[in-house]
């Protein structure tokens, strides 16, 4: 439900998304300069390098100079916020010793001229200082001056700079400090101050924001209400961003029926960072609580049957990327209906967001439709517009059609971007069209853009086979020109070479000759060559890298340790597996499942049952559950013994910690009951069973396994039925007939011990049973017995 005045749902096969009413574009048309949607800071528009276009990722706060204005229209799509130039560090990085120690008199020094400026013009020079420490100080020499009266904004540009740097403690501060001066907070600050806690990870604390905001008796805005939303959207939480849209549409706020403590967070958190800003915010809650009387506060508006009307279209913008990433197509094309009719200005960044949503949902005929519709009312695409168009047709495997928007960008009179070029490339190099792919990077180079580190491992894994290899050389080296990369990038180009068996390649990135300036190898690099050497069989090599580890300065994680340990329990090198087990747990690392059962696999393989079961000991008291593998193999190892109730041990153990037996573990299981002494049929059978019901059938292993213990007990005809369905399925092998024949000729029937002869006659014909020579011939299928029986018939084996 967006209003009352909603009009009728948009279908997808509504007549405005039909193609042939709106003309494509042409080379004459004057492109529209709209505001380019794309997850860089900055975009040159039309080529021209002097004129760039910067939009933050929300609502904006600072656009300009003036007061509480939205001056410009936003998107809510992108993830990055771009920022001013000299904004250039990144959230939360600190200054340097130097930095931090300037000076109240330089302070003075600098920015005395800035005595009598009305309060537009120190906001913009308060913006402009970059760095939280800088904004935090020259503030400071801000409220230090006679004239100076306290305003909003300035704290509105302070806390958002100390939000943005995480520094809670001195967002307290100043938050106290406002209040200390009077300065009542607008939405606009609390819009802010939820932006900032959600791009942290802060998600429960940024709804916080809005209960403090209503113990203040104040309701918030569109603007506030749409950055809740597009926080809730980002930590995956649809459900709860839509119920507080639906309810702040009727007039309430309260976050009812939204579980905080159930809330996701974006990525990990420093837990007394939380903390405290929970706690600080609790805190005002209670005081503002006390003061305004209630929490509750009644909204003019809540009348009864009132729904509110969205104003901005960037909030529409919001809502359908919401029902997009949610799954609800069918509310995005309503929420986009409703835009078209609202009469508020649509622009280019509503298209794309709808185009996305349709395209990403499989309707990419609708969303094509919606690119001519949009030319159709005179909006004209903008570079994000192909870059999308791009990746869905690529996606789609319409490698023509996303070539083909590729080329018409220049004819519009746009020019690609990186972003256009890093779709482009992927759907290129992802379908290995190398002569394609090399036309792009060619015309990367003549526009000035470099082959980066965003563009590498897709670029260098096209390249990465036996024939393109000397290619695959020649455009790291090229692009290694460019800029330095990090030990990680370097990571993933080394892991790409090891996938494909490409020991050497590997080999020559990982001992580079290192520039002064350039960081140690990472952990991370050493795993990988680690593991091309793993894949190459280069054993001796992978030891003697892992032991050179630590005088290079960097030492074996987790994943080394497991790697290298799984690595020789898979050649049966299992001591020295076990030698780096014990040393990484030593260490304080713990081993992963999957290591403890490469290794028990190992012993059991070797027939080291004692061993193995040790090694399962060690799992359990390292509080290690132990996997299905660990299970199974130990299982199997007691089976071919014959030990049938130590693999029925393991089995209910297995069972009692809520593992299901698989198809192998069940086989093992037969021929446990086959290779015993205990004669136990109906055991055997009720295993059987349950291989019937899985899905597929028993595989012919289990079936040979049943057919043997049939025939040790003397039972014919259970013998016979598991033969009959063996050779229905055309499961028998040269194992089942020899079975079959010594059963028939110690229970006297030699006519059907001559009819299984026969049969066994004719498969050695088959491809699959053909043997080397006769002796190969007598030795596997133990055919002496037929012999007999044929000489007793007074018949001649031919």
């Amino acid at each position: 439900m967006l209003s009352n005045h909603a009009p009728k749902r948009l279908g997808l096969k509504d007549p405005i998304f039909h193609t042939s009413k709106y003309p494509k574009p042409s080379i004459s048309q004057k492109p529209f300069k709209a505001r380019v949607l794309i997850h860089h800071k900055t975009l040159s528009n039309h080529g021209n390098p002097k004129t760039h276009m910067k939009f933050h990722s929300g609502y904006p706060f600072f656009q300009d100079s003036r007061l509480h204005c939205i001056s410009n229209r936003v998107s809510s799509q992108p993830n990055k916020t771009p920022y001013r130039k000299d904004d250039s560090k990144c959230e939360g990085e600190l200054l340097s010793g130097s930095e931090l120690s300037e000076s109240d008199e330089e302070i003075e020094k600098e920015f005395g001229l800035w005595r009598g400026m009305d309060a537009r013009l120190l906001t913009c020079k308060l913006r402009d200082q970059g760095s939280w420490d800088r904004v935090w100080r020259v503030f400071g020499w801000m409220k230090r001056q006679k004239d100076y009266v306290p305003n909003v904004v300035h704290y509105q540009v302070v806390l958002r700079s100390l939000g943005l740097a995480c520094r809670w403690d001195e967002l307290r501060l100043c938050w106290i400090e406002m209040g200390k001066d009077g300065v009542v907070p607008t939405n606009y600050v609390y819009s802010m101050l939820v932006d900032v806690c959600g791009r942290a990870g802060f998600v429960r604390e940024a709804l916080w924001w809005i209960k403090e905001m209503r113990s203040r008796g104040k309701f918030p805005n569109e603007v506030v209400m749409g950055t809740v939303v597009g926080v809730l959207k980002k930590a995956g939480e649809f459900d709860a961003a839509d119920r507080f849209y639906k309810d702040w549409c009727v007039g309430k706020a309260d976050l009812e029926g939204i579980d905080l403590d159930g809330l996701g967070e974006t990525r990990s958190r420093a837990q007394k960072d939380s903390v405290r800003l929970k706690s600080f915010l609790s805190a005002e809650i209670l005081k503002m609580g006390a003061s305004n009387g209630s929490l509750n506060v009644a909204v003019n508006s809540n009348r009864k049957g009132y729904v509110r009307r969205l104003q901005l279209s960037a909030t529409y913008d919001a809502l359908i990327d919401l029902y997009g990433k949610a799954d609800r197509l069918s509310d995005a094309v309503n929420a986009f209906s409703e835009l078209l009719a609202s009469g508020l200005a649509v622009d280019v960044i509503s298209f794309n967001t709808m185009i996305h949503t349709f395209g990403s949902h499989g309707h990419l005929p609708e969303a094509v439709s919606l690119f001519f519709k949009m030319i159709g009312r005179g909006i004209y695409p903008d570079i994000r517009t192909y870059d999308i168009l791009i990746l869905l047709y690529g996606e789609a495997g319409n490698v023509d059609a996303a070539l083909r928007f590729f080329r018409d960008i220049r004819e519009v009179g746009l020019f690609p971007s990186v972003g256009t070029y890093r779709a482009v490339l992927h759907v290129l190099c992802r379908r290995q069209m190398v002569q394609e792919a090399d036309d792009v990077i060619r015309d990367m180079r003549e526009s000035g853009v470099p082959v980066d580190r965003h563009f590498l491992p897709v670029v260098m894994a096209m390249y990465a086979s036996d024939e393109l290899r000397g290619q695959a050389a020649k455009v790291l080296r090229m692009s290694n020109l460019n800029c330095r990369f990090s030990s990680k990038l370097y990571a993933r180009i080394i892991n790409i070479y090891a996938e494909k068996g490409l020991w050497a390649e590997a080999e020559a990135v990982f001992f580079r000759k290192q520039d002064s300036g350039e960081e140690k190898k990472d952990v991370m690099e050493y795993n990988v060559m680690i593991k091309a050497y793993g894949v190459a069989e280069l054993y001796d090599k992978a030891f003697s890298l892992f032991k050179e580890m630590r005088n290079a300065g960097t030492w074996p994680d987790q994943c080394t340790y497991n790697s290298l340990i799984q690595m020789f329990s898979g050649v049966d090198l299992v001591d020295r597996g076990k030698e780096l087990l014990a040393e990484m747990q030593g260490l304080g690392l713990i081993p992963n499942s999957s290591t403890f059962a490469g290794v028990i696999a190992s012993y059991v393989r070797l027939g080291r049952l004692s061993d193995a079961v040790d090694v399962f000991r060690d799992m359990e008291r390292a509080a290690v559950e132990p996997n299905e593998a660990a299970y199974g193999s130990l299982i199997n190892g007691y089976a071919a013994a014959g030990r049938l109730d130590d693999a029925l041990y393991y089995y209910r153990l297995m069972e009692d910690k809520g593992l299901s037996a698989n198809q192998i573990v069940l086989t093992s299981l037969i021929k446990a009951y086959r290779f015993s002494n205990t004669n136990d049929l109906q055991g055997a059978k009720r295993i059987y069973e349950r291989l019937v019901e899985m899905e597929g059938e028993p595989d012919k292993p289990a079936s040979s396994c049943m057919l043997n213990l049939y025939a040790k007990l003397g039972m014919i005809e259970d013998a016979e039925m598991m033969y009959n369905t063996m050779k229905e399925k055309e499961r028998l092998d040269k194992f089942t007939y020899p079975v079959m024949i010594t059963l028939y000729k110690n229970m006297g029937k030699l006519d059907k011990a001559v009819s299984v002869a026969d049969d066994m006659k004719g498969s050695l014909c088959h491809p699959s049973e053909r043997v080397k020579d006769s002796a190969d011939l007598f030795d596997q299928f133990s055919l002496n017995g037929a012999i007999d029986i044929y000489a007793k018939l007074g018949k001649m084996l031919k």
